[in-house]
């Protein structure tokens, strides 16, 4: 199934993911991205509803009774800032959610206020921009350019900010911009959504699609989603790092998803992904984690009596960076691939373990 998206295609995906990288959904404040996300499900699921945690759930019904439930997951949030406190100036204290420091002196940002409003605001360069060490964030501060008056009256304590930008297409079939981890891997996670329905495949499970929150600081939506579901089966969509000029075969933009073996991944699940990638010819990687994945799958493995996971990557690079880039490709592929592994997965697969090479890194 090596065939590439068409152009049509390739301007739908870059259309669907700069609504979701362009919507508001730092850590905590995840509503906007919340609502981008159930208008992409809606038209290929049951129900859709946002739960109490915010997290975006979308069902389509098997009609057995008592199905098991598998949930096909990614995060909406994305990292930031939050305003922790507002100078006799005007200038605004922060402390940052899942970002590099490194990154910030310069940087423009997009507070979200409690009125709705959208402030820009540029982090402040340290004291001696000719220092090679490190700036602390507590001598860095946002500044709005605005009278101190006017600061106090619109921004507040607590109020979020993410990186201001749009997504680009800076090469063919290749974008960058804020919020791609992990934004592309629930785009891929409706291509799923979108190509299950136009299959009328009927699958043996109520297939649940998640777009959780919170996922920076813990993973507590996808517990919540757990929890609530009981699943029997849970495969957390999200990036992979992937480093400029890397020898790490199983992780290469424009390669296709990347299957996690070891550390949060069930032995048996990822083997049933490995080999519908095989069979059904979808280009791909494998990558071993040795310890936790740092995704939502290190939460749920865990979840009341323990639930089977798996961890699927879409590779990125510069991730939690200003301007993440990836391929429209590779998501296309991803979504691909959970649909024939959907269609292909049997509930009551029994723990097999690996033979040996079915881990070899590398793919199509």
């Amino acid at each position: 199934m090596t065939d590439y998206i068409t152009e049509e295609e390739k301007n739908a995906l870059f259309e669907q993911l700069s609504a979701l990288s362009g919507a508001f959904g730092v850590t905590g404040n995840e509503y906007g991205a919340a609502a981008v996300a159930e208008r992409l499900l809606a038209p290929y699921t049951d129900e859709v509803r946002t739960d109490k945690r915010g997290n975006v759930v979308g069902i389509v019904r098997s009609g057995i009774e008592d199905a098991p439930v598998w949930v096909f997951d990614a995060h909406i949030d994305q990292v930031g800032v939050q305003v922790t406190g507002i100078s006799d100036e005007g200038f605004l204290g922060f402390t940052d959610i899942g970002l590099d420091e490194r990154l910030l002196p310069g940087q423009v940002f997009s507070i979200a206020t409690r009125t709705g409003e959208r402030i820009p605001a540029v982090v402040t360069l340290p004291r001696d921009p000719f220092a090679l060490d490190v700036p602390s964030l507590h001598t860095l501060w946002l500044d709005t350019g605005m009278p101190a008056e006017l600061v106090k009256e619109r921004v507040h304590i607590g109020d979020f900010a993410a990186f201001a930008g749009a997504l680009y297409e800076i090469a063919e079939g290749r974008v960058c911009g804020p919020a791609l981890d992990d934004r592309s891997c629930f785009l891929s996670i409706a291509c799923f959504a979108r190509r299950l329905k136009e299959s009328g495949a009927r699958l043996p499970a109520d297939i649940v699609f998640s777009g959780t929150v919170r996922e920076e600081i813990g993973g507590p939506g996808a517990a919540a989603v757990a929890a609530g579901l009981n699943p029997s089966l849970f495969v957390a969509l999200d990036v992979c790092h992937v480093e400029p000029g890397s020898k790490e075969d199983g992780k290469r933009l424009g390669g296709g998803p990347a299957i996690a073996l070891g550390g949060d991944s069930d032995d048996v699940v990822s083997k049933a992904i490995l080999e519908t990638a095989r069979a059904k010819d979808i280009p791909h990687g494998t990558y071993a984690i040795t310890y936790a994945s740092g995704t939502n799958a290190g939460t749920v493995r865990v979840t009341g009596e323990g639930i089977r996971c798996a961890v699927i990557s879409v590779p990125l690079l510069y991730m939690h960076a200003p301007n993440e880039i990836m391929s429209l490709q590779d998501i296309a592929w991803a979504g691909e691939l959970l649909l024939h592994f959907a269609t292909r997965f049997k509930d009551d697969e029994g723990r097999r373990g690996y033979r040996a090479g079915d881990g070899e890194g590398g793919g199509k």
